[in-house]
C-alpha cells in the first residue's frame, strides 16, 4: 500500500519532534593538559550545552570526589563550565616547606582559560588543603573571583589581602550550589576582550628570598613592527602589556633601590626613553591598559638597559633570584629592562 506523501511528512515532523530532547544539564567532558616543570599535568574540563561564552571555576581539591562530581553536574545544569584539578603539594627536601608548584600548576590553568575566547569569566573554588593554594593562584593570576569550597586552611591576613583586588565568597551557605552560581552570575568583572586574544595572558611567579612574587599580562607580539620610539613611542607614559592591566603581586615588601614597595598587588607602567627608561609602580589594580592615574603612583625607579640576549617576538617579563635579592625583567625585540631589587621583612 502506498502512503501520501503529506502523511509521510507529518510522521517524520512527528518523529523528530517526539525524540528524547538532551538535557541541559547534561554536560560534555574535555581532557585538557598543560606542561610543568614536573611533567604533564591534566584535567578534566566539562561544558553546559548550548551556544556562546560560559563563565569556568576551576575546582582545585586533593581530594572529595564525591563532592566534586555533585557540583560539576550542578554547575553544569546552570550554565557553568568548570575545570576539574586534582592539586599536588610537594615539599622541598632540604627545608620541608611546601613549594610553589601547587600554585603555579593552578594559575597555569587559570591562564589557559582566560586565553579561550569560550569562557567570558574565570573563577576558581579551593576545597579542603587545596583552598590556600587556589586563593593565592587566584590573587597572582588575576581570577575574577575565589570561591571557599571548603574548610578554608589560609588565614585572615591572607584573605583579607585577597579579598581587597578580586572578589571573594567565603560562606555558600547550606545551598551550595545556589549561592556559588549567583556570586559567579552576579559578580561585577573588569573588561575583558571578546574572541580570541591577540596578546595571550601569562604570568611569570617566583619565590625570592621567601618574598612569593608574581606578574600577570598581556602578551604582545613584535608582528614585524618598529617597537622602539615608534610602537613605543620615547617620553610617555606605556603599561607594558596589552588588554588588562599588567599586575605585580608580592607577599613581602620589595626594595628597587630607594623605591619601597608594600606587600601587596600593584599596576606596572613604564615611561620609555632613548636614553633612560623608568619603572612605575601605580597602586590601581583591575585597570585596562589604556589608563593611568599618575595620582595614583606609588613612585618609580631607573631601569637598566641593554642588548637581549636574544630578539624575543613577544613581550616577556622574568623575575630572577640575584645576589641577596632578585632582579625584576622586561624583555621584547631587541632591548632587555632590568631593576635589581632586595626583599624586606
Amino acid at each position: 500500500m502506498r502512503l501520501n506523501r503529506s502523511w509521510v511528512l507529518i510522521a517524520a515532523v512527528c518523529v523528530l519532534l517526539c525524540r528524547p530532547v538532551a538535557s541541559q544539564s547534561s554536560v560534555a567532558p574535555q581532557q585538557l593538559e598543560i606542561p610543568t616543570p614536573h611533567g604533564p599535568r591534566t584535567a578534566t574540563l566539562r561544558l553546559p550545552t548550548g551556544v556562546g561564552r560560559f563563565p569556568v571555576v576551576v575546582l582545585a581539591s586533593s581530594g572529595n570526589p564525591a563532592m566534586r562530581a555533585e557540583l560539576v553536574e550542578a554547575l553544569g545544569a546552570r550554565g557553568i563550565a568548570t575545570l576539574r584539578v586534582d592539586v599536588e603539594l610537594r615539599v622541598r627536601p632540604t627545608s620541608g616547606v611546601i613549594d610553589l608548584s601547587a600554585t603555579q600548576e593552578l594559575t597555569a590553568w587559570m591562564t589557559r582559560l582566560r586565553n579561550d575566547p569560550r569562557f567570558e569569566r574565570v573563577m576558581i573554588g579551593g576545597m579542603g588543603s587545596a583552598s590556600i593554594f587556589a586563593m593565592q593562584a587566584a590573587r597572582a593570576a588575576r581570577a575574577d573571583g575565589f570561591i571557599d569550597l571548603g574548610p578554608a586552611y589560609s588565614s585572615p591576613a591572607v584573605t583579607e589581602a585577597v579579598g581587597r583586588t578580586i572578589p571573594v565568597l567565603l560562606e555558600t551557605g547550606a545551598d551550595l550550589v545556589e549561592t556559588v552560581v549567583q556570586f559567579v552570575r552576579q559578580t561585577s568583572i573588569p573588561r575583558h576582550p571578546e574572541g580570541e586574544r591577540r596578546s595571550p595572558r601569562d604570568i611569570v611567579m617566583a619565590d625570592i628570598a621567601g618574598s612569593r612574587i608574581s606578574i600577570e599580562y598581556g602578551r604582545p607580539s613584535k608582528r614585524g613592527r618598529v617597537i622602539w620610539g615608534t610602537l613605543v613611542p620615547w617620553g610617555r607614559w606605556w603599561m607594558p602589556g596589552a588588554d588588562e592591566a599588567t599586575t605585580l603581586t608580592t607577599s613581602r615588601p620589595l626594595e628597587f633601590g630607594k623605591l619601597m614597595v608594600p606587600a601587596g598587588d600593584y599596576t606596572i607602567y613604564t615611561e620609555p626613553g632613548d636614553t633612560s627608561f623608568m619603572l612605575i609602580v601605580n597602586r590601581d589594580t583591575g585597570v585596562f591598559h589604556t589608563t593611568y592615574h599618575a595620582d595614583r603612583d606609588l613612585g618609580r625607579v631607573e631601569m637598566q638597559g641593554a642588548a637581549a640576549p636574544a630578539p624575543a617576538e613577544q613581550l616577556t617579563f622574568a623575575v630572577e633570584p640575584q645576589g641577596s635579592g632578585g632582579v625584576l625583567k622586561l624583555i621584547w625585540d631587541d632591548r632587555e629592562y632590568s631593576a635589581p631589587f632586595n626583599v624586606g621583612r
